[in-house]
C-alpha cells in the first residue's frame, strides 16, 4: 500500500450490509486488477472491493450511480491490513497504475476515482457508515 491516508471510501451497493463487513463478490475469483478496474460491476464478479482514496472521489463516482440510495462508508485501512484475510492495492500513484493497468481507459478511471482495491474481506470494525445527508452536504 502506498496511499498516505489511513482511510478510503466506498459507495455501497443495495445488497451490502456494512454492519456484517464487506466481502468481494467472488472472493475465490482470479480476475486481474486490469479487468476489475476496466469493467467494474459490469464485468465478471471479482475478488476485489473497489474504494476511493478521498471522499470527493467517491462522491464523484456516486453521481454516476443509478441507485436512488447513496450510502457511503469510510474504511480504516490500517485495521484492514492487520487482517490476514485482506490485501490492499493502491492505484492512486502513476507508478502503480502503470504497473497494474495496461489500458489507457483503466488508468484514467483509476486516476479519476483515486482507486484503491481491497482483495478479500473487510471486517465490520474497520467500517464507519457516513449518512447520505452528511456526505452530500459537504
Amino acid at each position: 500500500m502506498q496511499h498516505n491516508d489511513k482511510f478510503v471510501y466506498r459507495l455501497l451497493n443495495e445488497m451490502e450490509m456494512p454492519e456484517q463487513g464487506l466481502r468481494a463478490k467472488n472472493p475465490s475469483a482470479s480476475v486481474s486488477i486490469q479487468e476489475h478496474v476496466e469493467k467494474g460491476s459490469w464485468g465478471r464478479p471479482s475478488q476485489f472491493i473497489s474504494t476511493a482514496a478521498s471522499l470527493h472521489a467517491v462522491k464523484q463516482f456516486a453521481t454516476r450511480s443509478v441507485s436512488p440510495r447513496k450510502r457511503i462508508v469510510k474504511i480504516d485501512l490500517r485495521k484492514v491490513e492487520e487482517s490476514s484475510e485482506a490485501a490492499v492495492f493502491d492505484l492512486t500513484s502513476r507508478e502503480n497504475r502503470e504497473n497494474y493497468l495496461t489500458s489507457e481507459k483503466a488508468q484514467n478511471f483509476a486516476r479519476k476515482f483515486q482507486e484503491v482495491l481491497i482483495r478479500g474481506y473487510v471486517p465490520a470494525d474497520c467500517i464507519e457508515i457516513i449518512s447520505d445527508e452528511q456526505v452530500f452536504r459537504e
